[in-house]
């Protein structure tokens, strides 16, 4: 039979070694070989944890990405739908004098209501997901990154969108 002792931490292998050696060294058939061959292991397997660690980081930053850019092109085909489907309201406004900011900002205001809604729906959906009291202060502070977000590109692709918009026309 054979007992094989994994160290957590591989500096930890001399002194088990060491112990070994002291109080078993009649158990012990080739304490050299076995220590290196602990440390070659627990080297492999920290190896393959931080590859891994390395692998989540980057797909996690993939999608995120991925997300943003369909965000952004959902908003602004929101927004584009609305300013094509209220085309005789704007042609209104530039009749009566109103500045290209001044369209834009409306339209602008209407992305952000859009992105503010999307969020409190977010909201709602995360309300369902408990929480545990340690992960609170990061999840607030998410949230509020989130919402700044959200609100900055709703925002943002409003008036882009609205600018072209009038441009084109």
């Amino acid at each position: 039979s054979s007992l094989t002792i994994t160290p957590k931490n591989p500096r930890d292998t001399v002194h088990i070694e060491s112990y070994l050696r002291e109080q078993a060294s009649h158990l012990l058939q080739d304490p050299q070989a076995t220590g290196e061959k602990q440390k070659n292991i627990t080297r492999q397997m920290l190896e393959f944890i931080e590859n891994t660690e390395i692998g989540t980081r980057r797909t996690l930053v993939f999608f995120a990405l991925l997300f943003i850019i369909g965000g952004i092109l959902a908003a602004s085909r929101a927004v584009h739908l609305a300013l094509a489907s209220r085309r005789t309201e704007i042609k209104i406004m530039k009749l009566v004098g109103a500045a290209h900011g001044n369209i834009a900002a409306h339209y602008m205001m209407e992305g952000i209501f859009i992105s503010a809604f999307a969020f409190l729906l977010h909201l709602a959906l995360l309300g369902i997901i408990p929480f545990d009291a340690t992960s609170d202060k990061i999840f607030i502070n998410a949230l509020l990154l989130v919402f700044t977000a959200v609100i900055a590109l709703g925002g943002i692709t409003g008036y882009l969108t609205t600018l072209l918009h009038i441009n084109s026309k």
